[in-house]
Order: C-alpha cells, then structure tokens, then sequence
C-alpha cells in the first residue's frame, strides 16, 4: 500500500482488531489488554498484516519488532519468553487495545 493512506490503514486496523465488530479475544487483566489463542505462531501472523501496512524500525530500543504504521501509531512484537507469551504493544491513536497476548 504505497504511498500509506490512514484511513485505509484505520479501515484494515478495524478489520484485524474488531472483525464483525467484536473485540478479537476476550478482556485479559486489564481494559486495554485482549487474549487471544493461537501462540507465537497466531502472534506472528497477526504482526505481519500490521507489518504490510508500514515500516519496521530497525534502530529502536524496543525488545523486539517495531513497526511504524504512518499516520496512524506504532505496532510492537515481543516473542514468547519464559511463562510470558507472545504479545503484540498497539498503540495507535483512538484503540482502546493496548496489549494483545498470544496463549497456547
């Protein structure tokens, strides 16, 4: 998607996060935190259609991926590590999903 247009970056957002208008997942501890099945490998997936609408940062201090969504906000990837799972850090303006974690 070449040059970026938020709204259609906000359009494929909406369909990955809220597909048929439902949160995906369930609420985890907190309001801002989703729980989804699927593990490292759902997590990856899910970070690679954010990935295709922007651009990694390869020089950030994030501990793990980072990917740049123009206009719009920042997508993270952390891989699985000891008993925490795999987790996706969003934020982009106006998502109320703040943290999405990735279970066997």
């Amino acid at each position: 998607m070449e040059p970026y247009d938020p709204d259609e970056v906000r359009r494929r957002i909406e369909n990955i996060l809220r597909p048929g208008g439902e949160y995906i997942g369930v609420r985890g501890t907190g309001r801002s935190i989703r729980v989804v099945p699927g593990g490292e490998s759902a997590a990856e997936e899910m970070f690679g259609r954010f990935a295709e609408m922007g651009e990694e940062l390869r020089s950030s201090t994030y501990g793990g991926l980072l990917v740049r969504l123009p206009g719009v906000g920042f997508v993270g990837y952390r891989p699985p590590e000891e008993s925490k799972p795999a987790t996706l850090d969003v934020n982009i303006e106006g998502v109320r999903i703040k943290e999405i974690k990735f279970v066997e």
